[in-house]
C-alpha cells in the first residue's frame, strides 16, 4: 500500500514538471501583447519562440487575439497577425482556416463598401440633377438679385420692376458734333457744332413711358461749302417695364444748307415713328440705346421719296453722386433723305456730358 502511494506521488510530480515546462511564461505573454500592438514585429518574435516547448500555447494565445480582432472588425490587423503565425508554422490548420475566413470577410466588406460608394454617388448625382432642375425652373419663373455688399442672393418674380426709382431723367450738353454731310450727286461737307438733349422716363408696374428731346446745330464748316445745319425733335415712347423694346412716335424738324445762297437748302418737318432698344445695361452703371425711325413727312412733301434715321448711343457713368450721376455719352446718328434728284446723308458723331438719375 505504501508503495502505491509513493508511485502516485512520483507520477504526480512528473506530470507537474511537464506542465510547468510547457506553460507559457508571463514574460512571453507580455512580449506577445507588445507585438500584437505592432503586428509588423510579431513574426520575428514568433520566430524567436518557435523552438520553445510552450510555443503551441503561444500560438493559441495569438490566434485567440486575432479572432477578437475579427469580431472588432479590425480585419487588416487580424490578417497580419494570422499571417505571422502561418509564416512560422505552415502546419497550423487553425491559422490557415482563420486566414482564409478573414480574406473572405475582407472581400465581402470591400464589395459592400463599393456598393455603398456607388449608391452614394448615384444619390449625389440624382440630388444634383434635381437641384439643377429646380434652378432651371426658378430661372424661368424668378430673377436673381444679388446684394453687392452682403453677397446674398434673393429671387424675385420675373415681372418685378427692375428700376429702383419710378422716374428717371437726364440732361446733356453735346460738346462736340462732328458731321459729315454728303450729297449724291454733290459735295461732302465736314462740320462742327453743339447741341442739347434730355429725357424723362416713368417706370410703372408693367409699362414704361417717356419723352426725349434734342436740338443740335452744325455751324462751323471744316471742309466744303460753308452753311448751317440744324435739327430738333421731341419723341415719346412706350414699352414694357421688364423688356428693353419700346415704340417711338413724335416730330422732328430737319434743316440743311442754310445761310449760303449758292446751295440748295432743305427744310423738312416730319412726324416720326420707330422702334428703340433702350437702357440695355453693360458694365457698372453703363447703358446702351439703339433706335430706328421712319420720317413719314416724305408722304406729303414734294420731291422727297423716303426719309429715316438711326442712332446708337453709349452712356458711361463717370461719377455716382447721392441724387444723380454724371454720365459721358458717345453716339452715332445717321439721317438719310432720298429726293427724286439726289440723296442726302447726314452722319454725325456726338460726344456729350450730362447729369442723370438711372437708379
Amino acid at each position: 500500500m505504501k508503495h502505491r502511494w509513493l508511485l502516485a506521488a512520483f507520477l504526480s510530480f512528473c506530470a507537474f514538471s511537464i506542465a510547468a515546462q510547457t506553460a507559457v511564461p508571463s514574460s512571453a505573454y507580455q512580449r506577445a501583447d507588445a507585438a500584437l500592438a505592432a503586428p509588423e514585429t510579431l513574426s520575428s518574435f514568433l520566430a524567436e519562440s518557435v523552438s520553445r516547448s510552450w510555443y503551441s500555447g503561444l500560438e493559441s494565445y495569438v490566434l485567440k487575439k486575432a479572432r477578437q480582432m475579427v469580431i472588432e472588425d479590425r480585419l487588416e490587423q487580424a490578417q497580419t497577425v494570422t499571417l505571422a503565425v502561418i509564416d512560422n508554422n505552415f502546419d497550423n490548420v487553425e491559422a490557415v482556416d482563420l486566414y482564409q475566413s478573414i480574406q473572405k470577410s475582407m472581400a465581402r466588406k470591400k464589395q459592400q463598401e463599393a456598393q455603398a460608394a456607388e449608391k452614394e454617388a448615384l444619390d449625389t448625382f440624382r440630388q444634383q440633377a434635381a437641384q439643377a432642375k429646380i434652378k432651371q425652373d426658378v430661372a424661368k419663373t424668378y430673377q436673381s438679385v444679388t446684394n453687392k455688399t452682403s453677397g446674398k442672393t434673393i429671387y424675385l418674380d420675373q415681372s418685378f420692376n427692375q428700376h429702383y426709382r419710378t422716374w428717371n431723367w437726364d440732361f446733356l450738353l453735346e460738346l462736340a458734333n462732328a458731321n459729315m454731310d454728303m450729297a449724291i450727286p454733290g459735295e461732302t461737307a465736314y462740320k462742327y457744332g453743339l447741341g442739347l438733349a434730355g429725357s424723362a422716363v416713368r417706370h410703372g408696374e408693367s409699362v414704361t413711358i417717356g419723352v426725349e428731346a434734342d436740338a443740335s446745330s452744325s455751324f462751323v464748316t471744316l471742309a466744303g461749302s460753308p452753311s448751317v445745319d440744324w435739327t430738333a425733335g421731341a419723341i415719346g415712347f412706350i414699352g414694357s417695364t421688364n423688356i428693353h423694346l419700346a415704340f417711338r412716335a413724335g416730330f422732328r424738324q430737319l434743316s440743311y444748307s442754310l445761310g449760303n445762297p449758292d446751295l440748295e437748302s432743305l427744310s423738312f418737318p416730319t412726324p416720326v415713328a420707330g422702334l428703340a432698344i433702350r437702357d440695355v445695361p453693360f458694365g457698372e452703371g453703363n447703358r446702351f440705346r439703339w433706335s430706328v425711325d421712319w420720317y413719314a413727312g416724305h408722304l406729303y412733301t414734294p420731291d422727297i421719296t423716303a426719309a429715316g434715321a438711326t442712332d446708337m448711343v453709349f452712356s458711361f457713368r463717370m461719377a455716382d453722386l447721392q441724387d444723380f450721376d454724371i454720365h459721358f455719352y458717345a453716339g452715332i446718328h445717321d439721317t438719310l433723305v432720298m429726293k427724286s434728284a439726289d440723296i442726302r446723308n447726314d452722319a454725325r458723331l456726338s460726344l456729350a456730358i450730362g447729369v442723370g438719375d438711372y437708379e
